[in-house]
Formats: structure tokens, C-alpha cells, sequence
């Protein structure tokens, strides 16, 4: 464009019937192509710059076009009104406006600078009570800080609304950048990604976002992710983030089949194939934005994992604006539209959005430069638009509060100012750094400028100290690692070297003295001193102590929710009735139900405390909180102790001479006697049972375990854990191969999965596992073909891979290339042998349910006699054993009336009866 202008004889048409420009006063600096762009238009059309007085150097002149002598009276362009031209000599901070509008100056000290915005919103409220002058609050985060500032002043009953923010700043660009993202980095296509783009509610996508699409075989199935599944894959295989992941998640599902224990096989296997067809469309669906090293996955088909059909799949999307104009056409707009949180633009930043990048792409192409249409460029273009481009918003200025930062305050006035984020972090006057580039080649480019951003600071802040009639100025010197910006600094310290320091001292006019003075009410500002020898300053309070006829208490200063509800806190420890009400009172008392617990664990009896030849009675499982009172795990000192000598059963433990033998286990202790109190429900009193028509060991063990818990996680669903995938193998993973490990040798035993053994029961080392290196094998094999992650070259796999089979990823590979043969070693082989050594055990089942072909679930009854007393139950027994005794013991224990045909409904006689 300057090219053009300058070579242009005419002047523009846009510039044809213009007399002339006024520029107003800049902050320094024009930059090269500015100052050239205004001498180009200066060519056709005049051009008549004012400025301010003062040092140029120092910031105060502003940015200027030539170096000229201001105009006189004389020398004023005809085209400009007639005036008297201000010649006035402005050497120092403060200027005649400054000295004609009687400025009152005002340093407001802060121990924190979190205390900065309620006692802003103290001084505004003060200031409004008085009359209905303009207010500017300057904060050189408002950007970063809207939000904050809106709720901040509507608790006051003030209305204030940006009238623009930054693109990035609407969640739903935030989406659709991290959606196109999500195929790019070392996180690309992680269970996290994929939730944060299909799972969350900051962007609304319709239910089938693949509709086109039908399933070859199966009318009913679509393409769609099941959030359970994605979750099992990446846990049990260990899929995380970055190049070859979607590979993975592909190759993985390809093969997955429901496991032996599904309840619902046919809704498993559904669930499995269509998160399979869904991930094959979202990959043709990203194409333009794949990383290198997926693009060959393209061209592979999708057969599915339960059907075997091939499943058909969309085309490739061509370019980056098509996977966009694609992802937008997916988003449930009837959904988006509903929304009423603040500053969400909603539709609003899809127009803005899309309008922005055709326009980058017009104007690329127009120029004859190509335009980033795919992979990672794309998204950094996404991302640059959402930091440069602006949505605007309706902005509300009836109540004269504006919240401005010192850039946007410059020519604005007002009748009382408040310089409220002015620290050396909000208004950070650091240059910008190009990266690779050298201070040298900076100054050879002209990119060189270490006190730019400080000579626009005191440009801007000396506008502001002489644009009001009542000036505040927050000073967060008392904080460690505060402090004012440095030209908020260098004024300060001019003021404290001239008289004008002591002039600062002096509260607002407007500020009615009960809020700094006097002890009838609670004050909002008090008096500190600050630096020696030069008195107290004014000082916003956030805790004040107030004397009244029942003593004294706290008074929490504040405006928001939070504040009152610290308040009503206050209040409630001193024993006064505040003016919050409780929205639930009984809550108060699960303050102490901490307390309680304490004194009832201090309180239970022990186990360890019975004498010699005592009994820890059965009944005294009333009085425990937990089963840490008793022994249920066995040691060598309890298993020695002969708890058939207490003479009674059940009991919670018995101790001989030295110590205290097994207790029967007292789980699920009784609950809490009641307490009349809002506490017992706490207890576990709750108004309704907990039903279920079927139980799982699980969820029983669960019960066991914590009931609280239990509760809280089964019968809420409050529960705290995100469900992702760690870099380490999930415990749980580890446990399933050690499980799965036990059931491949059972098979090779020649146990069948599910099912009993119809031959005679033989013990694992006279099978087929215990011929040479037979069981070994059947190990690795089962590994090479299950446990996938075995052999990566990470950190993890490595590791694991050394724990379970002490091998590195490099013998690993070796032994499944057919190259060595691993030894029996690694915890693995440990378990091996210690199966091996069960020599009196033999296995006759794994995976054994005991129920039938009409039901799935069998009915526990501990008393046939109470209708109702038991429940059912559905579960697996990982693997059933029976004793396998040589037959001179069985001889003797067939004698004794042990081992018999037939059927008793008593137990056996203790101490050495017979039946």
C-alpha cells in the first residue's frame, strides 16, 4: 500500500475531498511502516499532528512524524478552526490541566494486592453516595481481569461489561482450538484429548455427528464412542499420547473382543465395534491435520472387531478451512444458542472466527502468498486469530464506571481515578524478546528498544495524573515481591523528594471519616505506618476487631459471597446471631463430626489390651469404629497362639501367654447408636436401604472396606477419581496380567476357561505345566500375544518389562523374533514356581461361576427361615483347588470322622471329640 501511494500522481478517492487530518497525541513510538504509511498520505492530503509538551526523550512529548517547531498562531494551517495554539512549558509530572482541575492525590497502601479490588470497590461506593461523577478504574489487566471486575461491581449494584475481549477468551474457541490440536503433539489422541473434545460440555456436539454413515450389517449401530471402553483400551494397553497413538487405539480395537466375564457380551461387543468405526471417520476426518506419521493410516481399512464387516467410512477432508467449516456444522447450534453465562459469545464466536480466517486466506492469496491450510500451521493460525482478533460485546456505561487499562485510558477524564493495578506484574514494563535473535542483530533491525515500554508508561501515566479532580493511587509496596511499575515508581519517588509526598496522605474528601476513623462501626481503611519518619498511610482492613456489650469478635470487610459466608462464620464461633441466615443449619454440625470419630477411636477397645488367657468378646463389636482394634491379618506370633482354648466362638481374639491370636472378622461393624442429632445420617443412618437386585464381590469388598466410601461412590456416584491414564501401568493392569497369566496355565493344564475339570484332579507340577520349560512358555506366549506394551522403548515399559520377566525391550524383541530364549526369571517365573510347589493342591476349575443356564445370579440365604434375609450374588472365582492328601493322612482323617460321604449340619466337635 505505501508502495502504491507513493507511486500514485492522484491522491486516493478515499482522500480526494478531505482538507486535512489530525492525528491526536500518541504514546512514542510510530513504528517504521506507520510513520512511513502517514508521510505517504501526508503527500495528498495535510496532515496536522498535535502533541503534548514535555521531554521527548523521557516519554512525556509523545510519538511525533517530522521534527518540526510547534505551529504559532501565525503559521496555523487555514483548514484547522482558528485557536490559540498551547505553548506551555510541561517539564515536570503535573501540567496547567492537572493545576487548573486542583487534583487530590491520594497514596492508598496495600499489605496484599489481592486487597486491592474491595477496597476499590469501598472507595466507589463511598464516591457514588456523595454524587454522580464519572469513575475510572485503570488496571492494567482488565483485559485478563473482566470478569473479575464485573461480578466485583455488581455486588455493589454497579453494571459494567467490557465492551470487547480477546477471541481466546471464549471458551468455545478455546474448544475448537484444542479439537484441532488434538491430532498434533506429544498428547495427540490421548483419552484426555478425546474427552476434552467429544466428553465436555464447553462445546455441544450432536449425537451422530457421522449421520451419512450406515453399518453394513447392523441397521441399529452407529458411529459413535463409548466413554467406558475408551477408557478399559487405554488403561489395560496402556495407549497414551503422541505419534503412532492413533495407531494403537486402531490395532488395539481391531482384535477386542468382550472378556469371559461380561455380563452383557452382545452390548459389549456393540460398544467396542462402533468406538471402532468412530475412531476410523475421526481419523479420515482430521487427515489435514495428522502428524506425518500417521498419514499412511489413511489408506488402511476398518474391519470390525465383532461383525468382521468392513465398515464403510467418509472421504478424507481436503484442507484445514474444510475440517473447520466440518467441526462447525457438527456443533448443536439449537444447544450453543441457550447459553446465558457472561461474556460466552456463544454463535457469536463461530461468526467471528470463521469471518477472520477467510479474510487471512483472501488476503494471502490476494498477494500472491500461500495460505496454511493443514497440520500444525493451521493451528497456530487458529491460535494467532483467537489472541489478535476481538469480539465485541454489549457494554453498559449508564452507572459511569469504566474499568480501562492506562493504553486505553489515554484522552479519557474523569472525576475521580483510581490507579488500582499498577504493580510491576499487571503493568510489567519487560520489552519483548524476538527468539534467536541477539541484542546486535535486534538493533540492526530495528527492533532494539529497551526503554520503549517505560517511556509509553510515563506517557500514559502522566496523562492520568492530571486527567481527574480525585486521584488514588494503590501502592503495593508492602508486599514482598510487589511494588509499583517502574514510572508509577519513579513518580513516586519524585513526590517523595518534593512537599507533594505529605499532600498524599490525606484521605479522599469524599471518603466519610467513619470509615478511617473512630471505633462505633467497623472501619474499611486504617492507619499504618509505613517508611520512618514519614507517618501513617491510608490502609484498606480486611479483618477489624469490634467492641460490643457481649465482648468482642471478628468483622470479615468485603463484598462477595465468599466474604458474607466467612462473615456468618465469624459470627457463629463467637455465639452471635448475624445478619446471614445458614441455608442449612445441620451442616453445622459436620464440623464436629470429626471430633466425634477421634473420640470414639480413642475411646474403642483393643485387642492388645486383654490379659493373659482373656477373651476379646464378640460383643464389644459394638464399640469399634474400625477393625484396626483387632487382627485379621496373619502373623507368625498370632498364627502360634491356639484360639480354640477360649471356649467360645465367635470371638474378636484370644491371647495366650505372649500374644493375641486371629479375630473373627466383625465386618460390617454395627452402626453409631443414635444421637438425635443431625449427625446420623453421618453415621450411616439413612432413611432409605441400599438396594440392589444383584451383588458383585466388588461391590461388596467396597462395603467391607469403607461403607462410607462405598456409599458415597455406589449409591452418589461422587466419585473423586478423573479416570485417566497414567504414565505408569495401572495397578489394576498389572493385576489383570498376573490374573490372566494363572488362567493361561490352568488352560495348559487343561482346565477349561469357565468350566471343571472332568479328569482326576492332579496337582500343577504332575501336568502338562510341569514338564521342563512348558509352563515358561505358555507364559511368554500368552504375553506376546495379550500384553501389547511390552518392549516399548519408554521409561515405563522398560521398567515393567524388567519387573515381570527380567528382560530388557531389546531381548524382548530378540525372543520374539525367534533369536534368544528368555530364562525363567522376573516375577513371573517366581510365580511359576510357587505353583509348582503346591504339591498337595490341585487345580479343578478357573473362572468358575456357580450358576446356571436360567440364572445369572445366585441367592445367598444365611437364614431360610426370615423371608427376605439374604441376596443375590454374581460373580467368578479365579481359580477352585481341592486338596489333594497322600493316602496315609487321608487313611487317619477318614478314621477320625474328618473326611466322610456323609452330609452334617453341625459343625465339626472341638477339642478332640468325636463326631
Amino acid at each position: 500500500m505505501i508502495e502504491a501511494l507513493n507511486e500514485a500522481e492522484e491522491a486516493p478517492f478515499h482522500l480526494s475531498d478531505i482538507a486535512g487530518m489530525v492525528v491526536l497525541d500518541t504514546a512514542p513510538d510510530f513504528t517504521e511502516v506507520e510513520q512511513d504509511l502517514l508521510l505517504a498520505i501526508a503527500s495528498f492530503c495535510p496532515v496536522h499532528q498535535l502533541l503534548n509538551p514535555g521531554s521527548f526523550r523521557l516519554g512525556f512529548h509523545g510519538a511525533y512524524l517530522v521534527d518540526e517547531l510547534p505551529c504559532t498562531a501565525e503559521t496555523l494551517p487555514a483548514w484547522l478552526p482558528p485557536h490559540e495554539p498551547w505553548a506551555a512549558d510541561a517539564s515536570s509530572w503535573q501540567t496547567e490541566v492537572g493545576q487548573r482541575n486542583k487534583t487530590e492525590i491520594t497514596r492508598l497502601t496495600l499489605d496484599e494486592r489481592s486487597q486491592s479490588m474491595d477496597a476499590a470497590l469501598a472507595l466507589i461506593q463511598a464516591y457514588k453516595a456523595e454524587g454522580e461523577g464519572e469513575v475510572l478504574v485503570v488496571d492494567a489487566a482488565a483485559r485478563d481481569r473482566s470478569l473479575e471486575w464485573s461480578s466485583a461491581l455488581s455486588t455493589i449494584g454497579l453494571s459494567w461489561h467490557p465492551g470487547s475481549t480477546a477471541l481466546n477468551q471464549q471458551p468455545l474457541h478455546h474448544a475448537i482450538v484444542r479439537a484441532a490440536s488434538m491430532a498434533q503433539g506429544m498428547s495427540s489422541w490421548s483419552l484426555f484429548s478425546l474427552r476434552s473434545v467429544f466428553f465436555s460440555a464447553t462445546i455441544p456436539l450432536l449425537d451422530d455427528v457421522f449421520s451419512q454413515l450406515n453399518h453394513p450389517t447392523e441397521g441399529t449401530w452407529r458411529p459413535r464412542p463409548d466413554a467406558a471402553v475408551l477408557e478399559e483400551i487405554a488403561r489395560n494397553f496402556h495407549v497414551l499420547g503422541g505419534p503412532g497413538a492413533i495407531a494403537r487405539w486402531l490395532g488395539v480395537l481391531s482384535s477386542a473382543a468382550p472378556s469371559f466375564a461380561e455380563r452383557r457380551p452382545e452390548e459389549k461387543a456393540r460398544a467396542l465395534e462402533e468406538t471402532q468405526w468412530w475412531l476410523g471417520c475421526l481419523l479420515q476426518t482430521w487427515a489435514p491435520l495428522l502428524s506425518p506419521e500417521d498419514r499412511h493410516l489413511l489408506n488402511r481399512p476398518v474391519e470390525g472387531c465383532s461383525t468382521g464387516a468392513l465398515l464403510p467410512l467418509p472421504e478424507p477432508t481436503s484442507s484445514g478451512m474444510a475440517w473447520l467449516s466440518w467441526f462447525v456444522s457438527v456443533i448443536d447450534v439449537a444447544a450453543l444458542s441457550s447459553r446465558r453465562a457472561p461474556f460466552d459469545a456463544g454463535v457469536g464466536t463461530l461468526q467471528v472466527l470463521i469471518e477472520s480466517m477467510n479474510d487471512i486466506k483472501h488476503q494471502l492469496q490476494s498477494m500472491g502468498l500461500s495460505f496454511d491450510d493443514g497440520g500444525s500451521p493451521f493451528v497456530d493460525l487458529l491460535e494467532h486469530v483467537g489472541a489478535t482478533v476481538n469480539i465485541t460485546h454489549q457494554s453498559s456505561r449508564t452507572n459511569r464506571v469504566h474499568v480501562v487499562s492506562p493504553e486505553d485510558a489515554l484522552g479519557c477524564t474523569a472525576d475521580l481515578i483510581l490507579l488500582v493495578g499498577m504493580d510491576v506484574d499487571a503493568w510489567s514494563m519487560k520489552s519483548s524478546t524476538v527468539p534467536w535473535l541477539d541484542a546486535p542483530s535486534r538493533l540492526e533491525l530495528g527492533l532494539f528498544h529497551t526503554d520503549l515500554a517505560v517511556r509509553r508508561g510515563r506517557h500514559h501515566l502522566r496523562h492520568l495524573l492530571n486527567a481527574g479532580r480525585h486521584l488514588v493511587v494503590f501502592d503495593s509496596s508492602p508486599e514482598e515481591g510487589g511494588g509499583p511499575s517502574a514510572p508509577l515508581a519513579e513518580w513516586l519517588n519524585d513526590q517523595q523528594r518534593s512537599k507533594a509526598w505529605d499532600a498524599m496522605r490525606a484521605p479522599p474528601s469524599f471518603l466519610p471519616s467513619s470509615m478511617y476513623e473512630g471505633d462505633e462501626a467497623p472501619r474499611r481503611f486504617t492507619w499504618v505506618s509505613r517508611e520512618e519518619g514519614h507517618g501513617s498511610w491510608l490502609t484498606p482492613v480486611v479483618y477489624a476487631s469490634v467492641q460490643t456489650e457481649e465482648g468482642s469478635h471478628f468483622v470479615r470487610q468485603g463484598f462477595s459471597g465468599r466474604d458474607r459466608r466467612q462473615q456468618l462464620g465469624l459470627d457463629l464461633h463467637a455465639g452471635l446471631h448475624g445478619l446471614e441466615e445458614l441455608n442449612h443449619p445441620t451442616a453445622v454440625l459436620h464440623a464436629y463430626e470429626g471430633a466425634v470419630q477421634a473420640d470414639r477411636r480413642r475411646r474403642q477397645p483393643l485387642a492388645k489390651r486383654i490379659g493373659t488367657s482373656e477373651v476379646f468378646p464378640w460383643e464389644r463389636r459394638e464399640d469399634l469404629l474400625s477393625v484396626d482394634a483387632v487382627t485379621l491379618r496373619p502373623t507368625s506370633a498370632s498364627l502360634k497362639v491356639d484360639s480354640v482354648a477360649a471356649g467360645v466362638f465367635p470371638h474378636l481374639g484370644y491371647r495366650g501367654e505372649k500374644s493375641v491370636s486371629l479375630s473373627v472378622d466383625p465386618r460390617p461393624l454395627p452402626l453409631y447408636s443414635a444421637t438425635g442429632t443431625g449427625l446420623d445420617h453421618r453415621f450411616g443412618q439413612l432413611e432409605s436401604p441400599v438396594e440392589r437386585e444383584v451383588w458383585s464381590p466388588s461391590r461388596l469388598e467396597g462395603w467391607l472396606k469403607c461403607p462410607r466410601q462405598a456409599w458415597m461412590k455406589q449409591v452418589l456416584g461422587a466419585d473423586d477419581e478423573e479416570g485417566g491414564v497414567t504414565e505408569d501401568i495401572d495397578v489394576r493392569v498389572r493385576g489383570q496380567i498376573i490374573h490372566e497369566t494363572e488362567a493361561a496355565l490352568m488352560q495348559g493344564h487343561g482346565i477349561p476357561l469357565g468350566g471343571e475339570t472332568s479328569d482326576e484332579p492332579t496337582p500343577l507340577h504332575a501336568g502338562p505345566m510341569g514338564q521342563g520349560s512348558a509352563g515358561w512358555d505358555t507364559i511368554l506366549a500368552f504375553l506376546e500375544e495379550k500384553v501389547h506394551w511390552l518392549g516399548r522403548q519408554n521409561a515405563v515399559s522398560v521398567h515393567r518389562t524388567k519387573d515381570l520377566i527380567d528382560a530388557t525391550a531389546e531381548e524382548w524383541l530378540a525372543h520374539k523374533e525367534g533369536e534368544i530364549e528368555l530364562p525363567p526369571e522376573g516375577r513371573l517365573a517366581r510365580l511359576l514356581e510357587a505353583d509348582l510347589m503346591l504339591r498337595h493342591a490341585a487345580p479343578v476349575a478357573v473362572e468358575w461361576s456357580p450358576t446356571t443356564e436360567t440364572e445369572r445370579s445366585v441367592l445367598l440365604d444365611p437364614d431360610p427361615d426370615v423371608e427376605a434375609s439374604g441376596f443375590r450374588l454374581f460373580g467368578y472365582a479365579d481359580r477352585v483347588d481341592v486338596l489333594v492328601l497322600p493316602a496315609k493322612i487321608r487313611e487317619a482323617l477318614v478314621e477320625q470322622g474328618v473326611l466322610s460321604d456323609a452330609t452334617h449340619d453341625s459343625p465339626f466337635p472341638l477339642h478332640d471329640e468325636r463326631r
